[in-house]
């Protein structure tokens, strides 16, 4: 029933206790087996479970293993594949370079087949210029250790000889012990980049180079970088004449000619029909490779002096449909392929755009510069206006005709220059210049200084509504044509005072004549009338001094010149001026000229200077200031435009009369030197004085001008030339020479008869014998009876019958050596002049003294034969 064990009484305690404890120790025992048989049931449960999974994940390890063989050998056979088909050289070397493996890109590359090439050196397939470098490089790897490295390099195709530019990316495969077992290397042809590289910047270089070169030196450059690009050895550029039948040998390259022509055949001719094989690009009007050119049959000739060809490529240029060039390269050492083809198509292109454009742009700028040069040399002024008036732009001559720089004047409106009061002849002409294109006027333009100058302006418009305006400055043209008609009305006047004064100096000559005889008779008798002879004297030769201002006025006169300091003529006339003019006026002298001595009339002189500085008197009424002034001038031509032959270029005594008085209009000015014009009133003045210091002015070579604005004073600007220290010199000596007597016989011919009654006294008075006549006539006759002896003949010009010319002339004939001595009222100009010319000794010009007459007669029958007294 459950017991596990009895005991019978009487029983021991110990027993039972012994009993008890063990059968608890059974029960303890078979508890802890029943535990562990339950522990082990579910250990053996656990166990089928993991058995079981460890069995599924063997088989499915198993799987895995299988897969991921049947995949790693999918993927070795993919990258064989891979780098077997692949375009890319794939390598592996030992550490010596010796290769391993490599793909088939060595058939390419090396001109092996991969087999072949195992157990060669892979240094032996790079380029002879590479090898160092590609050593270098591999034994710096090899002694740092390096894992991957990468470099460019170029191979060689030992059977073709073509050279590959290659990129190679390489790994270093190490032992345990840091020993190099292999290196894999994958190699990239970049051939065609790098010639892309050059051919980019070969066109880039050539491109920038046109401004610096000339079409055939960039023809040459281009023929250069040709040869480099494509290892040609040759190469030439020729152009096609219109009619396709000729070339013009244009350009070879720098190698072409300096290592292998030798005979320069450039800027020639050549027949296409004479041409060989190598013009064959033209006949078939496509692009020809001669790979083998000897073998050509055909070849004919090539121009003289070229070197022989074994490979040649030659392109044609097309341009509307026509070959214009031709471009060439030869000598390649290996034949030339599809890339040559594009690099020497693509540059003769390049060359024939880039020889056009600079061809071009030097015509253009030939032509820029020749226009240019048109303007920048006009002597017209030309300024360039916009459509609304502005000035944009202005030659050198219109800023020299209006005194404004450049800066100054572009930017203003032209129009707005012109005077008011010429405004509506500028809006006429440009209502004219709209309406049809040009207009042509004359005005007044103000320039930088603020005067005024009278232009003529013609305008045209152009497409792009720019105007031109052509300026040409006419100032100085009014002024002469206003001198030449004051020169015209003068010698009008000139003619009549010519008239009176050589009528009056007749006169005068007879009466001084017969002073002078009257002196010397009275003058040991009676010396009170002999002073009266010598008032008498001094009335004549003063009185000679209005015949000479008579005939300076006519410039008819030929005055004794001598040399003349300005500086004292204005000292003394100041001086008078000072006592003859009011306090008011202030006089100032600024005597700046370190020479001023001219050739003139000391008495017409001062007459000049006192009409002056009286004329700047009367426009002082309120007073003011009279300044002069004087300076040295170097003028010509281009410096001073004076009326023609009015002046002699050099150095001139410039003198300036300045007055602070009311000044002039310039329709006084116009009018300013005319005789009798005067702004006076009558009783004031006769319109003489300016005048007479005009003419007076031009009898000595120089010239006047005058500056004036109303309100603003006056300047008066006369000029004289300056005389040379010699001249000074010899009039010193002659001043020295005193009146002589001498002895011969005279012929005295003049048709004045108190002349002919007073001259043959004071000859004989001076110990000569004396015949005379009194025309030409008469004068011929007797000299043609008596003229062996006659020593002088004293002849006048201006005689009735036969004047002193033609009997100058007949007289010669008779005797060829006749000695003359020519007088005359009037100036040594016209017949004087040419009777000098001619033969006559000296001229001497009435009135005359005594001894006046005494020297030039000594001189001329001493041999002197001075022309002129």
């Amino acid at each position: 029933m459950g017991a596990v064990d009895y005991i019978t009484k009487p029983f021991e305690t110990d027993e039972v206790l012994s009993r008890v404890r063990t059968h608890l120790l059974i029960r303890n025992a078979n508890v802890k087996l029943e535990l562990s048989n339950k522990k082990l049931n579910i250990a053996q449960k656990e166990l089928k479970t993991i058995n079981a999974a460890l069995e599924d994940r063997v088989l499915q390890r198993t799987s895995e293993l299988k897969a991921a063989n049947m995949a790693l050998t999918l993927s070795e056979e993919r990258y064989r594949e891979f780098v077997e088909d692949t375009e890319d050289l794939v390598t592996q070397v030992d550490s010596d370079g010796t290769i391993l493996y490599v793909n088939h890109a060595s058939n390419r590359i090396f001109g092996r087949s991969s087999e072949s090439c195992k157990g060669q050196s892979a240094f032996s397939f790079i380029h002879e210029n590479d090898y160092e470098y590609t050593q270098n490089w591999f034994q710096k790897c090899l002694h740092n250790k390096v894992i991957s490295s990468s470099f460019e390099n170029r191979m060689v195709n030992m059977q073709t000889g073509e050279i590959f530019d290659m990129a190679w990316t390489c790994r270093f495969h190490y032992n345990s012990d840091g020993e190099l077992t292999y290196v894999n290397s994958i190699a990239r042809d970049i051939t065609n980049k790098i010639r892309e590289e050059k051919l980019r910047a070969a066109q880039l270089r050539l491109t920038e180079k046109p401004h610096n070169h000339s079409p055939e030196e960039l023809l040459q450059l281009f023929l250069d970088e040709t040869e480099k690009l494509t290892k040609s050895e040759i190469s030439f550029y020729h152009f096609l004449n219109d009619d396709q039948e000729t070339i013009k040998l244009v350009s070879w390259s720098t190698n072409t000619l300096n290592g292998l022509c030798e005979k320069t055949v450039m800027d020639s001719h050549y027949p296409i029909s004479q041409a060989g094989v190598w013009v064959d690009c033209v006949r078939h009007r496509k692009t020809i490779i001669h790979n083998d050119y000897e073998s050509l049959p055909n070849k004919r000739g090539v121009p003289d002096g070229h070197p022989p060809v074994s490979r040649e490529l030659v392109v044609p240029v097309f341009r509307n449909n026509k070959i214009v060039a031709i471009m060439g390269v030869g000598n390649k050492p290996i034949d030339y392929t599809q890339d040559d083809i594009d690099i020497v198509k693509q540059m003769a292109d390049l060359a024939w755009e880039t020889v056009v454009r600079i061809q071009t742009q030097n015509a253009l700028q030939k032509s820029e510069n020749r226009f240019r040069s048109y303007v920048e040399y006009a002597p017209d002024g030309i300024f360039v206006m916009n459509e609304w008036g502005l000035i944009i732009d202005v030659n050198p001559a219109a800023c020299e005709m209006s005194r404004f720089s450049p800066d100054d004047i572009i930017g203003k409106y032209f129009m707005r220059r012109i005077v008011s009061e010429d405004r509506q002849i500028a809006t006429q002409h440009l209502g004219s210049l709209t309406k049809y294109g040009k207009a042509s006027d004359e005005v007044r333009f103000m320039i930088n200084d603020g005067s005024h100058r009278n232009w003529i302006i013609r305008s045209v418009q152009l497409a792009d509504k720019t105007i031109l305006i052509f300026a040409t400055d006419v100032t100085d043209n009014r002024l002469y044509e206003s001198q030449l008609g004051q020169y015209e009305k003068m010698e009008t006047v000139g003619q009549l005072a010519s008239g009176m004064a050589h009528d009056f100096n007749n006169q005068l000559t007879g009466i001084l004549g017969f002073a002078q005889l009257l002196k010397h008779e009275l003058l040991e008798d009676d010396p009170t009338l002999a002073s009266y002879a010598d008032n008498i004297i001094n009335g004549l030769l003063h009185s000679s001094d209005l015949s000479r201002q008579l005939l300076s006025f006519s410039r008819r006169d030929d005055i004794v010149t001598v040399p003349v300091d300005w500086h004292g003529i204005i000292t003394d006339v100041v001086h008078l001026l000072k006592h003859s003019i009011d306090k008011t006026i202030e006089i100032e002298t600024r005597l700046e000229a370190n020479i001023s001595t001219v050739s003139g009339e000391p008495g017409l002189f001062q007459n000049i200077l006192l009409n002056l500085g009286l004329n700047a008197r009367d426009a002082m009424p309120n007073g003011g200031k009279l300044i002069i002034t004087t300076q040295v001038v170097e003028m010509d031509d281009h410096l001073f435009k004076a009326p023609a032959n009015m002046m002699i270029p050099g150095p001139y005594l410039s003198i300036q009369v300045i007055d602070t008085g009311i000044g002039m209009d310039k329709q006084t000015l116009s009018h300013i030197f005319e005789p009798f014009f005067t702004t006076k009133q009558s009783e004031k003045g006769t319109g003489m004085g300016l005048s007479v210091v005009f003419s007076t002015v031009r009898q000595y070579k120089g010239f006047i001008t005058v500056d004036s604005v109303p309100n603003q004073g006056a300047t008066f600007h006369v000029y004289f030339p300056i005389i040379g220290a010699d001249i000074i010199q010899n009039y010193s000596k002659s001043m020295n020479q005193e009146a002589v007597s001498g002895q011969g016989h005279i012929l005295f011919v003049d048709d004045e008869k108190i002349i002919c009654q007073i001259v043959p006294k004071m000859l004989n008075h001076l110990g000569y014998q004396v015949s005379v006549c009194n025309n030409g006539f008469e004068a011929v006759d007797f000299y043609h009876k008596n003229w062996q002896n006659i020593d002088l003949v004293i002849l006048d010009v201006m005689m009735p019958k036969m004047g002193g010319k033609d009997a100058f002339t007949a007289m010669r004939d008779i005797n060829p050596d006749i000695v003359a001595l020519i007088s005359s009222g009037l100036s040594r100009e016209g017949d004087v002049e040419k009777m000098i010319q001619e033969g006559a000794k000296a001229y001497i010009a009435k009135p005359y003294n005594e001894g006046q007459i005494s020297r030039i007669i000594h001189d001329v029958l001493s041999g002197v034969g001075r022309r002129k007294q």
